[in-house]
């Protein structure tokens, strides 16, 4: 096989094909004219598993709370430090990902083709986090491979920017985490 052959090939199996992912059917529902869409290439598991399962649940919940009346403020105020959170994460992924040299493998790591939906100009900002934390996992997962870092080391790297994801996504279904005094009030603990 020649080099033109082999690279056709290879270019033939960089990509899973489009995936489509839960929800879809909500978001295509709302009718809006600030909608864009664009194409997202995932290499992580981390990220495909929350474009795939989170993405569009989020988006659908964070447009209908920006518009609610009671709900608007809400998000208006929280979401940016939400946003600023998830930032924060991922530039730290960035940073680890750069300390321990490891650089992507496109032979190993087959990227999943995404069609977005961006409903609000914020989706926009999380579409860029994401596709920044991805490429960042992928190093790490390389420097896991290389044995640069051992597992635990790179689930304790991944650990903020999950916090973060979970923090945006418990927000858009309207949950408010306690504090520890509501806690210790609710177990009766003083």
């Amino acid at each position: 096989m020649n080099t033109a052959e082999q690279s056709q090939q290879e270019d033939s199996w960089a990509d899973v094909p489009f995936t489509i992912p839960k929800n879809l059917d909500r978001v295509e529902a709302i009718r809006t004219n600030v909608v864009s869409r664009t194409e997202m290439r995932v290499y992580s598991p981390l990220i495909r598993r929350w474009v795939d399962r989170d993405f569009y649940f989020v988006s659908e919940r964070l447009f209908i709370r920006s518009r609610g009346l009671k709900t608007r403020t809400a998000t208006g105020n929280a979401l940016p430090g939400l946003v600023k959170d998830l930032k924060y994460a991922t530039l730290g992924l960035q940073v680890d990902a750069e300390a321990y040299d490891g650089e992507l493998n496109e032979a190993i790591f087959r990227k999943t083709r995404f069609d977005l939906i961006l409903l609000l100009p914020m989706l926009s900002t999380l579409y860029r986090e994401l596709q920044r934390a991805d490429l960042a996992i992928a190093q790490l997962y390389m420097s896991e491979y290389n044995k640069q870092i051992t597992y635990e080391q790179r689930e304790a790297m991944l650990q903020p920017l999950h916090l973060a994801l979970v923090a945006i996504k418990q927000h858009a279904m309207g949950i408010v985490p306690k504090t520890m005094a509501e806690l210790a009030e609710e177990l009766q603990i003083s």
